[in-house]
């Protein structure tokens, strides 16, 4: 064998080796993206599960199953008293005293109170401090009514923040905030009140030439890396079909990145859980990709004018 045939077969290794790499690497890319998917269905399970104050038990086994599990406490201690129950019953029973004739002047007096056991107390399921204390605030959902909208744009008028108005309206802060920012861009639509202009004063010498007007200083805008154009065209290509604006956009991935879980996103929103996951997913096209959501959140952030 020569020198070429030798070089000749290392080369169809190196690219036999090489197809198997790719093809590894596609299935890790498969099984990171699945990973990804799967934390944001737990984190969301868990999360609404806390909200009700039910503790839940995440196993992950050998051969990646993966189980969510979680006890009903008030089931669970009702079952355990039921036996307990049963066994006093029977208990009593096994001491009462066998029965025979005698006369009614030698039958004794009823004791003043059967012998009774004391039920034990039902625990109350765990949970967070807010759920141990009075539970986590409820707000109203769904579209704003004609109502809501002039009490909202009276409290504005009366100058009181959007936390006071929060408090009138029972909406959450998210909601009320985009709805004191639709009325201000609506009244900034409208024509002002233009005053009186003042009667001309005649001079009698020479009037003094106004000074030429000094150009404004063009704007520059600012330059996109092309990162960004690429986050800008994916935007773009998605669009808003399904009634979803910048605003909304903004809404689901300020909060899904906070940590708060999609149900109540969604419940703040007046939307499905799911129209928000999907919502979520078409935007993030890079799960995991801190410095990509960073750039997202910005962008999103700047069309939304918020």
């Amino acid at each position: 064998m020569n020198v070429l045939e030798k070089l000749q077969g290392m080369r169809e290794q190196g690219d036999a080796s090489l197809e198997v790499i790719k093809a590894d690497l596609a299935r890790f890319e498969s099984a990171v993206k699945q990973v990804d998917d799967v934390l944001i269905f737990l984190r969301t399970t868990t999360d609404d599960l806390e909200r009700i104050g039910l503790d839940a038990d995440v196993t992950f086994d050998a051969g990646a199953r993966v189980s969510v599990s979680f006890v009903l406490p008030v089931v669970q201690s009702l079952a355990q008293q039921a036996p307990k129950a049963d066994r006093a019953a029977a208990i009593d029973a096994d001491k009462l005293p066998e029965t025979s004739a005698v006369a009614e002047d030698d039958v004794p007096a009823a004791p003043p109170f059967a012998h009774r056991k004391t039920a034990e107390p039902i625990k109350k399921p765990r949970g967070g401090a807010k759920a141990m204390k009075a539970g986590p605030r409820v707000y109203k959902v769904g579209p704003f009514s004609d109502e809501e909208m002039e009490c909202i744009a009276k409290a504005m008028d009366a100058g009181k923040s959007r936390d006071e108005i929060v408090e009138l309206v029972n909406r959450s802060k998210i909601s009320v905030g985009m709805k004191i920012k639709a009325i201000k861009a609506e009244q900034a639509k409208k024509p002002r009140p233009v005053a009186a202009k003042p009667a001309p004063v005649k001079l009698e010498a020479k009037a003094i030439p106004k000074p030429a007007p000094k150009p404004e200083p063009a704007q520059e805008l600012p330059k996109l890396s092309a990162d960004d154009r690429a986050v800008v065209t994916h935007l773009d290509g998605l669009g808003y079909l399904g009634g979803w604006s910048a605003e909304k956009d903004f809404e689901i991935l300020t909060g899904l990145t906070t940590g708060k879980a999609a149900a109540l996103v969604a419940d703040e929103m007046g939307v499905e859980v799911g129209d928000v996951v999907s919502r979520f997913r078409a935007l993030n096209t890079k799960v995991g990709d801190i410095g990509h959501q960073s750039r997202l959140l910005r962008i999103l952030r700047q069309r939304a004018g918020t």
